[in-house]
């Protein structure tokens, strides 16, 4: 079953639960805000209850987008005075694309820099009052920063934005600083290397936990595309292995916004098996609490490929911590068991203890996985 009462409407402007509960949904999706926007692109329109909270929603995103343009300016003059610069990626970089910047809200904000620049940064935030937090996550960044004011966002650095199966990190400052785009405050990546970096993020990082927002991320990205920029993806994609989650990830954004594909665009990526499909459509419906990310991190199915699993689990990313001194490291550890209780345990439970929900993520992460390691030849 891949619909739901929210979807219809999403496609129809057709209303079958109390609008209350569609604001809460499209809340939770971060997708209030682009309501407006819906229903101008498919010719309905919004009742007056939910014109209303669609305004509030852009309200409050240019408030955000102010005190965002604020920490920005002084996250500026910190990366200027240590001679670094500074590369934003993933969500605020993504938002820059959008047609109205009201229409796409954060959740934190994401810096790439190299190994020695990151422990130098970190470093600086540090003393400017971000506070250091730890936490048994895996996103291949330092432990992410609280900010000192309110109104700023939680900032990440990150050494790389993703890694492979055998855990080699990829889209690392080193492989990507070449390429570099200036924005009106900040760098970013080129257009090619950041829709790959989004689609793994929501593709194979998330397994489609995050919800419906990358597609839109990835719709406007590419909105001014010609032949040549695709063709360029599917070059850059073909190298990275990832040809099969670019194929993914565009049938699903053509679904989530009933746009089908061009053809000359979709010859140029693996079709999705049906089952895969239909799997991953369950994940973004059901969007149910965590499940364990075995299928993602497990290297091989081995007895050395569950031990570098353990590992892993255990003490965290060993590139990424080769970011952290020495003091970091031990804190890193000390607090290490804490966000494994908090991030794993309850998942783990959830799935051994035969809950439904978490079951069928589970056989829908696995058929996912299986399909997208194929490509890596695992």
């Amino acid at each position: 079953m891949n619909s739901s009462p929210y979807l219809n409407f999403w496609w129809t402007g057709e209303l079958t639960v109390s609008e209350a509960a569609l604001i809460s949904w499209a809340r939770a999706q971060r997708l209030l805000p682009l309501l407006g926007w819906r229903a101008e692109q498919e010719g309905w329109s919004l009742s007056p209850m939910l014109q209303q909270a669609v305004q509030e929603a852009r309200y409050r995103a240019l408030a955000e987008q102010l005190s965002v343009k604020r920490q920005i300016n002084d996250l500026l003059a910190i990366c200027d005075s240590l001679d670094i610069p500074l590369v934003i990626v993933k969500g605020i970089a993504a938002g820059q694309y959008y047609p109205d910047l009201a229409w796409r809200s954060y959740r934190d904000l994401d810096i790439l820099a190299s190994l020695s620049a990151a422990a130098r940064l970190q470093n600086a935030l540090e003393e400017v009052g971000y506070r250091v937090t730890y936490a048994g996550q895996r996103a291949w960044h330092l432990p992410a920063l609280t900010p000192p004011h309110s109104g700023f966002k939680t900032v990440e650095v990150h050494t790389a934005m993703a890694r492979d199966q055998m855990g080699e990190l990829l889209f690392t400052f080193s492989q990507l600083q070449n390429d570099l785009i200036d924005r009106d405050q900040f760098k970013s990546l080129d257009v090619v290397n950041h829709l790959l970096v989004l689609i793994h993020h929501q593709v194979i990082h998330h397994q489609f936990e995050i919800g419906f927002l990358p597609f839109l991320d990835g719709y406007f990205l590419t909105l001014e595309w010609g032949m040549e920029e695709w063709q360029a993806l599917a070059t850059e994609a073909a190298r990275r292995k990832l040809l099969e989650s670019v194929g993914l990830f565009l049938a699903l954004e053509a679904w989530f916004l009933a746009n089908p594909i061009p053809i000359e665009i979709k010859s140029l990526f693996p079709t999705p098996p049906d089952a895969v499909l239909a799997a991953s459509k369950d994940l973004l419906v059901k969007r149910g609490k965590p499940t364990p990310h075995i299928w993602r991190d497990l290297p091989t199915y081995t007895v050395s490929g569950w031990l570098r699993y353990l590992s892993l689990v255990l003490l965290g990313d060993p590139k990424t911590r080769q970011g952290l001194s020495w003091k970091e490291r031990v804190r890193f550890y000390l607090q290490r068991p804490f966000g494994l209780a908090a991030n794993h345990i309850p998942a783990l439970w959830r799935l051994i203890s035969g809950d439904p929900e978490s079951r069928a993520a589970w056989q829908a992460r696995r058929e996912l996985m299986t399909w997208l390691r194929a490509e890596e030849g695992l």
